[in-house]
């Protein structure tokens, strides 16, 4: 009474009193299944309305999308938070309210039915119509027969996912029609569930049993999919795929609710096994049998949004009127290349000893197969396969990009849009080869950025931005104005994207990157345009000390606290050597005032240890001073404070070396006349630690100042004419 009390008192949301529970689940579906019917929705979640094709009348399209709408909103405002997670990402209601009964074990009590005649029974077992249910929440009490009391659906789903053949046998021996079964809330057969869960024999098994149901293999669950789909779906071995096509030829070819073939649902979920050995077993008819290819285009979009380019090239090879071909949201789906720039790395970016496996593979793989795996050469081997396929796609579309004429231009401008993209992501060897096949792709205008140099300015890619050292049409690139009145130089003004800049550590550095690709853009744009005046009024310069105002400050900060912590450490190392010259190990003669070990070779290691701890140390915190003390403009950061770091850091590190070395020589010289010889690796081994760590914590930083600073660096001039 106080229970149904509470529910009378509270308000929940209008349409139930609580969110769903356990406890209370027989009462929330129940108020949320009136409450669909009563808004003429419930259709759509027990599936009487089932979802239109996307090819479908629009006019049902858009009556099932209101009620489904309706409907899922309803169940996820009243289903509460915990329950709100299991069905997040789901875009029907249909799928919600079977993802919830499932998840909270509703069984719905069967009403009485009129008494029947005997001779007119229906079989308990002929459940290929009727609603999925959940083999945990079936109840055997609810059919009527003699097999009511022997027969429970959940057994034979157990079996399945035991993978026990042998009980499953047994139980599709006495009751046959349970093979045709739903055992899920998904709607699922014994061959669903058994794909699904990968059990070979078991499918092998099943498959053969079909012979006397000949609809097994094509039964479909709440989502459209056979049993082939379920496996492609879910990753399966590739011999039950096999197995099932070798049966009925027919199941590539059907497609589930959403008109998606079993090996696209394989490339969708990135099984690429399976993939494979669906699209071998599909013909080439099956992907053109729709408009325009409709099936072949979805797939190779597919394709291309996983990387597996194999599928894709073979696909293009044997159907080559889809390589400008549009997909359902206006996309040519090979360009999609264009943003795989690591498709065409040809091992760079690997170290240098793969690399050179790289290179030599095909020898290599005759001489050490037994280490094949161990040395990483399958991977290899694979990203070179990767490689050779990407540049046949490549060179597939090279040949169409030749012949766009001037009445292809919605293909043309795409073209322009997948040459924008590969500059974005660096892609320096699509760029080459499309524009060698139509040099003015370089100069055409699209809607936002004038050329491929802009965009490689503007996204920080240095290896593209050096191909126009390799163009004799160079200077009326770099002269190009956009309808803002902005150079190529404003645009380096403007700050890097965080995804480049997070790369590099250290505010003074990001300041040092962002001032080297302003000073190398500024030696390319012709004299007349370095101080061009956009319609905002602005220089180059103005642009780049105003947006890069922030990252200067954080960049003084950044000098100004490394430059404190270090003058800290070199003047407690200067004030240490500093004594101990006066306070020699073993004292001095009385006599004479000399050390007592001066002839000692130890003494002279220290004296000189000493020596250069105390100079260096001293230079690196006068230094450090310097650093303090400069002034911090935007061109300090290019040169000037990184050799103070980079000479700094330096000194600092060579004078802690020399006063562990130092203070070791004096251990060992003061140990030396005694048999304690023992101790001298220890001391060594211990001196070495603090050394170590600062050479693991701060070295690599001293490296990336040097290399940054007085390296080679990112951008090269001497670049081979190629347009």
């Amino acid at each position: 009474m106080g229970e149904q009390r509470g529910i009378r008192n509270t308000v929940y949301n209008g349409i139930v009193a609580k969110p769903l529970t356990k406890e209370n689940c027989d009462y929330w579906f129940e108020c949320v299944r009136k409450y669909l019917i009563g808004k003429d929705v419930w259709e759509v979640v027990d599936g009487t309305f089932a979802k239109p094709p996307e090819n479908g009348e629009k006019k049902e399209i858009v009556r099932w999308r209101i009620k489904n709408g309706i409907a899922l909103h309803a169940i996820l405002i009243s289903c509460g938070i915990q329950a709100f997670s299991h069905i997040r990402r789901v875009s029907e209601a249909k799928d919600a309210w079977n993802i919830l009964t499932h998840t909270y074990n509703y069984n719905p009590q069967t009403k009485p039915e009129p008494q029947e005649p005997p001779d007119i029974e229906p079989s308990p077992l002929d459940q290929s119509n009727a609603s999925p249910v959940d083999p945990s929440s079936s109840n055997p009490s609810t059919m009527r027969g003699e097999e009511a009391a022997n027969y429970d659906v959940s057994a034979v789903y157990k079996a399945i996912r035991g993978n026990n053949w042998n009980a499953a046998k047994a139980l599709l021996e006495e009751h046959p029609t349970a093979i045709t079964a739903k055992l899920t809330i998904l709607g699922q057969t014994p061959l669903h569930v058994a794909a699904s869960l990968g059990h070979v024999s078991m499918v092998e098994e099943l498959v053969a049993l079909s012979t006397t149901t000949p609809q097994l293999l094509e039964t479909v669950d709440v989502h459209g999919n056979t049993p082939l789909a379920t496996a492609a779906l879910y990753g399966a071995h590739p011999r039950i795929a096999e197995c099932m096509v070798n049966k009925n030829n027919n199941l590539v070819a059907i497609t589930n609710r959403e008109g998606t073939l079993p090996v696209t649902i394989a490339v969708l979920n990135g099984h690429k096994r399976m993939a494979r050995c669906l699209y071998s077993l599909t013909p080439l008819e099956v992907f053109k049998r729709d408009n325009g290819g409709i099936q072949a285009i979805k797939l190779l979009r597919r394709c291309f949004n996983i990387g597996e380019l194999g599928i894709a090239l073979d696909l293009l090879l044997k159907c080559q009127e889809l390589i400008l071909a549009k997909d359902d949201i206006k996309q040519i789906p090979i360009l999609k290349i264009a943003a795989m720039p690591s498709a065409f790395s040809k091992g760079r970016d690997l170290v240098f000893w793969k690399r050179w496996i790289y290179n030599c593979h095909s020898l290599l793989s005759r001489l050490i197969s037994k280490t094949y795996n161990m040395l990483g050469m399958k991977e290899i081997y694979e990203m070179k396969l990767v490689h050779a396929q990407a540049a046949q796609i490549l060179s597939l579309l090279c040949e169409k990009v030749n012949f766009l004429g001037s009445n292809m231009r919605e293909e043309r401008n795409e073209v322009i849009i997948g040459l924008i993209r590969a500059a974005e992501e660096g892609n320096v060897e699509f760029l080459v080869k499309v524009l060698k096949e139509d040099p003015q792709l370089a100069l055409l205008v699209t809607s936002k950025i004038f050329n491929i140099f802009f965009v490689a300015v503007k996204y920080r890619q240095a290896e593209v931005f050096n191909l126009i050292h390799g163009l004799t049409s160079k200077d009326v690139i770099a002269s190009r104005i956009d309808k803002n009145g902005n150079t190529m130089l404003h645009m380096v003004a403007d700050p890097a994207p965080p995804f480049k800049l997070n790369r590099i550590s250290g505010p003074a550095f990001q300041m040092q990157y962002e001032l080297q690709w302003f000073k190398e853009v500024e030696s390319v744009i012709p004299q007349g345009y370095r101080a061009y005046e956009n319609q905002g009024g602005m220089q180059p310069k103005d642009v780049f000390k105003m947006s890069h105002k922030g990252l200067r400050e954080e960049g003084e900060k950044w000098m100004k606290e490394t430059a404190n912590s270090c003058s800290v450490v070199g003047a407690l190392v200067v004030t240490i050597m500093f004594a101990a010259a006066f306070t020699v190990p073993g004292g001095n003669n009385q006599d004479y005032g000399y050390p007592i070990f001066l002839k000692e070779k130890l003494f002279m290691l220290f004296a000189v240890s000493d020596v250069l701890s105390l100079f260096s140390s001293t230079t690196s915190v006068l230094i450090f001073l310097g650093i303090l003390t400069s002034r911090y403009a935007e061109e300090d950061f290019l040169k000037s404070l990184p050799t103070k770091l980079i000479i700094g850091l330096s000194t600092l590190f060579l004078s802690i070396a020399t006063m562990i070395i130092a203070f070791s020589a004096t251990i060992l010289l003061m140990m030396q006349h005694r048999s304690h010889s023992w101790v001298y690796l220890p001391i060594i081994m211990l001196a070495s630690v603090p050394i170590t760590l600062f050479v693991l914590l701060q070295f690599p930083l001293l490296v990336r100042m040097i290399s940054s600073t007085y390296g080679p660096g990112i951008f090269k001039r001497n670049v081979q004419p190629w347009l």
